[in-house]
């Protein structure tokens, strides 16, 4: 019995006398002088330092697992007012110059701004020494507490009273009928909110009159918790964005039996997908 070469298999040939004879074999290869390697070392990629030096450039710049990975946000402009806060007096009363003329040109370009014409930037004053009070604070009545008859819908937490009517199809407050503010909020409070804003906002939206809904919140006028929802003109191009704060300020209002009539729509719609009363009118 014989052992191939080349499969390492055993093959007994003596007794066969039909099996051609092996045909000769080649000449043995010269002799490999490279340091032995495994075979399973061999099918594996070479290592770093056997790569290119752009590859180990990449190694080198990456971190080896995701828990190295810096995930703080950056927020340069907070750094900056941490690191000098003397800066917070250079704008106040600085006179108008190239950049903030081409800030003014490129406004007054916008379909969203509503004036036209000449104009000038106002200097900023100097720091007050304290904030305002607001409404609600120290003698100052608050507007919200016990006034119902801006109520059009409510039930023993929250309350929707109406805005001041402007071009917009719908303007509505969501308030808490407590007084409190958005920081003396507990969990419960913020998950209500969240719940009403969603059902408001889709009430409000289902309008044909209603293109998007703004939801704003400032608090710098009153200390009772206050949140406008606006409902955007559709399709009105100029009334997108930002620019509808500002010509809500300026253009003529919707007709009174024309904003009601959207209020009674929404506060009748908000009830059934939340519950709550409808206030009698």
């Amino acid at each position: 019995a014989t052992t191939n070469s080349n499969t390492g298999t055993n093959s007994d040939t003596s007794n066969n006398p039909t099996e051609p004879p092996e045909p000769p074999k080649p000449p043995e290869p010269a002799p490999d002088t490279r340091p032995a390697q495994d075979t399973e070392s061999a099918s594996q990629p070479a290592p770093i330092s056997n790569r290119s030096s752009s590859a180990k450039l990449i190694q080198t710049k990456l971190p080896t697992t995701p828990d190295k990975l810096d995930r703080t946000p950056v927020r340069p402009a907070m750094a900056r007012s941490i690191a000098a806060p003397h800066r917070r007096t250079e704008h106040y009363g600085r006179a108008m110059d190239d950049t903030t003329s081409a800030a003014i040109d490129r406004m007054k370009a916008s379909p969203l701004f509503p004036f036209d014409g000449d104009l000038n930037l106002k200097t900023l004053g100097p720091p007050m020494d304290a904030e305002l009070p607001r409404n609600g604070e120290g003698d100052k009545p608050c507007g919200s507490c016990g006034n119902d008859e801006r109520t059009w819908w409510s039930n023993e937490r929250w309350k929707i009273t109406t805005v001041q009517r402007s071009i917009n199809p719908v303007g509505l407050f969501l308030e808490t009928v407590d007084h409190i503010d958005f920081e003396d909020f507990d969990e419960n409070y913020a998950s209500e909110f969240g719940v009403l804003t969603m059902h408001l906002e889709a009430a409000i939206r289902s309008l044909e009159s209603v293109g998007r809904v703004h939801i704003h919140r400032w608090g710098d006028g009153s200390s009772h918790f206050h949140v406008w929802f606006q409902g955007r003109p559709a399709k009105q191009l100029e009334l997108y964005g930002w620019g509808n704060v500002l010509w809500a300020q300026v253009a003529e209002p919707l007709p009174q039996e024309v904003v009601d009539a959207n209020h009674e729509v929404i506060v009748a719609d908000l009830s059934r997908r939340y519950g709550g009363v409808v206030a009698d009118r």
